[in-house]
């Protein structure tokens, strides 16, 4: 609101003129609190649409807006006399996390402007710092590494590790390492852990199924052993990497090899007589793939015509090709309301961006 120069000029005078800087001032904070409470009005209506992504998408753009109008309005600094002891406004919890999504609610974090007072030089400031809010349980975030150069001391902010170094939920964008053993490394920090895995049965319906496995925390990611893999009934529905086998064997077939090279088929989609994937399975893992952001509409569609242009001159892959083809025109036809609601109340972290 006001240039540097200005600012420089109100302070150096701010003696002489210190109820009209006042003054100044409680309009300033009267402007902010009423832009702050449309924006935040504008956060919960978005925590109540999320399914309708569009208009989600409408609202967090407007609400970036506001953000960062309200970031260029500044307050005329003057100091607070207190030459015998400060006293802090109330505590401001901030929960330190490694990533913009809330690890309660599993929404995508929203840029905020968190307040704070920080004592200096006998006198007390205010301050604000432009962190992280959840829209639904509102609670202040800070990345680690933003922590890392910001000097907490002598400020009523109370960084809460409570979330930091948690293991994670299992979701679409964990990996899992299929080895040998559960060990990453003797020098990393790993725990055994019951993973609960998202998996679509036959019929293509989702449920979660609870495993023996494994977490390091320095490579970030799970482990699972291949006998707990094969033991598994059904199609996990996550990124899997199998690294039980340093090559391909001879007798694979060379659709088999086509698909192993394909992001799809980490996430398995297959179209292999001998997995048989009904008509329902193949289109829910490419639901899902849409919706977690993985791949785009275009970049499966474009994927597919690959396909079936390769396999179209192969007549052993008729079969595939018929299956590329139809799940194609659904992908071209997709509409995303045919998605399962448990997607995105328990599996898909809809709106967290690959990274």
């Amino acid at each position: 609101m006001f240039t540097d120069e200005l600012i420089n000029v109100l302070e150096k005078y701010q003696g002489h003129y210190i109820d009209e800087i006042n003054q100044l001032n409680q309009s300033i904070n009267d402007i902010v609190k009423t832009l702050e409470k449309i924006r935040n009005s504008l956060i919960d209506n978005l925590s109540e649409i999320l399914k309708d992504r569009q208009e989600s998408k409408a609202l967090y753009d407007d609400i970036q807006l506001l953000n960062e109008q309200i970031d260029k309005i500044n307050i005329i600094p003057i100091a607070k006399n207190d030459n015998t002891k400060y006293s802090f406004r109330q505590k401001v919890r901030v929960f330190k996390v490694e990533d913009d999504l809330c690890p309660e609610c599993y929404v995508k974090l929203m840029p905020f402007n968190i307040h704070y007072d920080r004592y200096c030089n006998q006198q007390i400031y205010q301050q604000n710092i432009k962190w992280y809010r959840c829209p639904i349980c509102k609670k202040f975030f800070a990345l680690d590494i933003d922590l890392e150069s910001f000097d907490i001391e002598n400020t009523n902010i109370e960084i809460v590790d409570k979330y930091y170094n948690q293991i994670p939920k299992i979701d679409v964008y964990s990996l899992i390492v299929l080895s040998n053993t559960l060990n990453c490394s003797k020098n990393h920090k790993t725990k055994d852990i019951m993973a609960q895995l998202p998996v679509m049965d036959s019929n293509g319906d989702l449920h979660t199924e609870l495993v023996s496995a494994s977490y390091c925390f320095d490579c970030k990611r799970f482990t699972i052993l291949k006998d707990t893999f094969k033991n598994i009934d059904g199609i996990i529905l996550c990124k899997i990497v199998d690294e039980t086998s340093e090559s391909i064997p001879s007798d694979t077939s060379e659709i088999e090899i086509v698909q192993k090279q394909s992001v799809l088929y980490q996430y398995g989609y297959n179209v292999q007589t001998q997995k048989n994937l009904s008509d329902k399975q193949r289109h829910t893992i490419l639901s899902l793939m849409i919706e977690a952001n993985i791949m785009s509409r275009r970049e499966i569609i474009q994927h597919l015509i690959s396909l079936i242009s390769r396999g179209s001159k192969i007549p052993l892959w008729k079969n595939a090709t018929q299956k590329w083809t139809e799940d194609k025109e659904y992908v071209e036809h997709y509409n995303e309301n045919s998605l399962p609601q448990i997607y995105f109340d328990k599996l898909i972290l809809k709106y967290r961006e690959p990274k």
